[in-house]
């Protein structure tokens, strides 16, 4: 009897390998069965443990409170209705028109590039083979307005002390290639070659003023990106070497890796891992809606949101959603991992607008080093749509565990959060904001 049942539980678990295996091969990847969190719920530091299985790793570890960075006992979570996020208009076309073109080839060390790739989200339906990259590439090429500023954005940098150093920066940022917008070209006439540029002034502290970022992208996805800096004391422009991605930037707790909304490899030269596809909890509606100004300049403000406490939260009324959810890891290639920043991260990617709504970054020792999250919210795109990609209004953090340090990321004051057809025709210069050239402008 006992061989029969043996034999019995054999079969049935072979039959289920052969079942998970024709999934996997079939291409199709469900979304995991979890028990119901129903809008209303309040999840606190006391009763956040029956919870967690929606929760992001990043999020327990707050919640837990085994690190300097922790919930104070009232900070919360309230789980709120779906924000509701469809495509920018052009772009939703345009991903109808060219995602079915849209290939991908694998390269001898693991990595992949994207092929026949024009505009809109190269793969909205993604499946196996290889589904975790093509998550990957959906996030790198995720819905950007063609050019967008800040005027003032409020980056704090505190240390284990609380103690906190504040810069404003402007930044005005460009998407010159594979550009959804109505009555523009995809590719930029004048940005030859180029697909993105991505412009930070320092505006304050006056000793740090003038002091410029500029990192272009280029249309080729295997071609390095290219960092430039102004130094205001020498009066000129630098090209700073490619293995510069791991130094701070701007000083902060983020590295050039970490740019573009949180994610910054370059995939060509990245392997991706699909770790699970489920609900979390993300922060997608930020109150009080835009066009409200929300200003970290202010120091009440910043005590609403516990910046003085320790972790940066949003207050009531935001509420936070129940989203579907791509998890995934991205490495570098094991043939390009020496004298990397890191190990691996591990990604929260948002399955319906494929923002990355948080992630945690591990040292090269496999050691959990940073989390890095983002509160977003919806704002217009100046074109009659409005949308939340990880593109301004939103407040960001980094928190690096193993040093104590943190930084915090503001773009919510909407006097000077603009896109597209709201910003300067001036803003929009290719030459100036969007080439070494232009930096030679500064100063005048």
């Amino acid at each position: 009897m006992r061989r029969l049942v043996s034999g019995f539980l054999l079969g049935l678990m072979l039959s289920i390998a052969g079942a998970t295996l024709a999934l996997a091969d079939s291409g199709e990847i469900p979304l995991e069965k979890q028990p119901p969190l129903p809008e209303g719920t309040v999840i606190t530091t006391q009763n956040w443990q029956q919870y967690k299985s929606y929760m992001p790793l990043w999020m327990q570890i707050f919640f837990e409170g085994q690190y300097a960075f922790k919930l104070a006992p009232d900070q919360q979570v309230v789980v709120g209705p779906p924000t509701r996020k469809p495509f920018p208009k052009a772009y939703g076309e345009n991903t109808e028109k060219y995602s079915g073109q849209v290939g991908l080839r694998v390269q001898p060390d693991g990595g992949t590039v994207i092929q026949n790739y024009t505009a809109g989200l190269p793969f909205p339906h993604p499946t196996n083979p290889n589904i975790a990259d093509k998550l990957l590439w959906n996030l790198w090429y995720r819905y950007l307005p063609r050019v967008e500023i800040n005027k003032a954005i409020n980056s704090l940098l505190i240390d284990k002390y609380h103690q906190i150093f504040r810069q404003v920066l402007f930044n005005d940022y460009m998407r010159l290639a594979h550009v959804s917008e109505p009555g523009l070209p995809i590719n930029t006439p004048e940005a030859k070659d180029v697909e993105l540029g991505l412009y930070l002034e320092v505006i304050e502290p006056e000793q740090s003023k003038y002091t410029v970022s500029l990192i272009m992208y280029f249309t080729d996805p295997t071609r390095i990106q290219e960092i430039w800096s102004f130094v205001p004391s020498l009066r000129r422009p630098l090209r700073l070497s490619a293995s510069a991605r791991c130094a701070p930037a701007a000083g902060s707790d983020a590295t050039t890796e970490d740019q573009k909304s949180g994610f910054n490899m370059l995939l060509s030269e990245t392997t991706g891992t699909l770790v699970a596809h489920k609900m979390t909890l993300m922060m997608n509606s930020v109150k009080p809606d835009h066009p409200t100004p929300i200003d970290f300049a202010d120091s009440n403000t910043l005590h609403v949101w516990g910046v003085d406490k320790g972790i940066s939260w949003p207050p009531p009324p935001s509420k936070w959603d129940l989203a579907e959810t791509w998890v995934v890891e991205g490495r570098r290639v094991p043939e390009k991992l020496a004298g990397y920043c890191y190990s691996n991260r591990r990604m929260y990617v948002d399955a319906q607008d494929y923002h990355l709504s948080g992630q945690e970054l591990y040292d090269m020792g496999g050691k959990l080093w940073k989390i890095f999250n983002l509160f977003n919210r919806l704002h217009p795109n100046g074109y009659g749509d409005v949308f939340e990609t990880g593109s301004g209004n939103y407040q960001a953090n980094v928190y690096d565990l193993q040093n104590v340090h943190q930084s915090v990321t503001e773009e919510l004051n909407d006097h000077s959060n603009l896109t597209n057809t709201e910003v300067d025709p001036a803003l929009w210069s290719v030459g100036r904001y969007a080439s070494p050239t232009g930096l030679l402008e500064i100063m005048k």
